[in-house]
């Protein structure tokens, strides 16, 4: 809860969520929302996922049952807090971005918006199939852990050598290329196809789709040589030398943008409505 918080006033609440084999505390220290959410007034909840390794069931079918813990999260906690209910949204890196997206399609009703870090899934089977979803989108061009061009990386395999594919594989073992999910995505938000595309220093850019369904957006940012990582996350960044071994799995983490600050700026502008 950010420290201005007043009884009766209404907060929007964003769901952070961590990667496969992550916790909570590595969450909070590489994302920041909790001191962005101090300063903006906006309240911050960050789940843990269960199993060994931790992760979020991110089958993006109405069964998955992580579906019934989220429900249910939110559920309590606006029994327990004062929460905006039109402006709930969600966030994570990796799996955490699958969950997201599933939570997208699967809870658009209490969902307003989504920012997804190297973690997208399709946009099948949403429920009800055409109700549109704000996305933003980061991912990393050299992200050896969900490749850029589909796949499974030998960061998660742990094949050698440990490079990031440079074209689709023969076999994407249900992970398409992220360019395809992205259109998949603007397609299904009634976007027009073509991005009006923003450079952001010299190893980002940013690619606009406008003209969507109720007035939404996707906007995806790819990150020249950037790895599986969090954009801006000063905890990353500091990683960013030869030898670290999170490094040299996940990649290097770019300082041009500030994921979280430009996922929050998204979000403010999205609300359900009734």
């Amino acid at each position: 809860m950010p420290p201005t918080a007043v009884a009766g006033k209404p907060l929007p609440l964003v769901l952070n969520l961590h990667g496969l084999t992550s916790n909570v505390s590595q969450q909070v220290a590489v994302s920041q929302f909790e001191p962005l959410a101090a300063t903006e007034g906006f309240m911050v909840v960050t789940p843990q996922g269960l199993g060994n390794p931790a992760k979020w069931g991110f089958d993006n079918t109405p069964q998955n049952a992580d579906l019934s813990f989220f429900n249910a999260l939110l559920d309590q906690i606006e029994a327990r807090g004062c929460v905006d209910t039109a402006r709930v949204y969600s966030s994570g890196i990796s799996n955490g971005g699958m969950m997201s997206t599933t939570l997208a399609c699967q809870m658009g009703n209490r969902i307003a918006a989504i920012g997804l870090v190297s973690g997208i899934r399709e946009p099948d089977n949403c429920t009800p199939p055409d109700t549109p979803m704000p996305i933003m989108v980061f991912w990393g061009t050299k992200d050896t852990v969900l490749p850029f061009y589909g796949g499974i990386g030998p960061g998660l395999t742990g094949e050698k050598p440990l490079v990031a594919p440079t074209a689709p594989p023969a076999d994407l073992k249900g992970f398409a290329p992220v360019e395809q999910v992205v259109g998949e995505w603007v397609s299904h938000n009634g976007c027009g196809p073509d991005p009006t595309i923003f450079p952001v220093g010299d190893k980002v850019e940013e690619r606009v789709f406008s003209g969507c369904t109720a007035g939404v957006q996707v906007r995806f940012y790819v990150i020249t040589d950037a790895g599986h990582d969090w954009p801006g996350s000063k905890v990353m960044i500091g990683l960013n030398k030869p030898g670290d071994p999170y490094a040299t799995v996940l990649g290097n983490t770019t300082d041009q943008v500030d994921a979280t600050a430009l996922v929050w700026a998204f979000f403010k502008g999205y609300a359900l409505t009734s």
